[in-house]
């Protein structure tokens, strides 16, 4: 195996837990990675331009729906 793709591998992994944003995860935030992962909503949407281009960009929703308020987008 190639020496430099296990460093890159190696120095990626280590860097996973100080860039992953973890101690800022709110319970509402996993629990939306939860819902997002179990109705494979990726296999249709994108959320910041990653995923399938089937149905609507997710990441302005709140934008497209409510128009920047947040009482009439609840």
């Amino acid at each position: 195996m190639n020496p430099l793709f296990l460093a890159l591998t190696f120095d990626t992994v280590k860097q996973i837990p100080e860039r992953s944003n973890e101690v800022n995860m709110t319970e509402s935030v996993i629990a939306g990675k939860a819902l997002w992962e179990k109705n494979n909503c990726v296999g249709c949407h994108t959320l910041i331009g990653e995923g399938a281009y089937f149905a609507p960009e997710l990441m302005n929703v709140f934008n497209r729906r409510a128009g920047g308020d947040e009482v009439a987008f609840k």
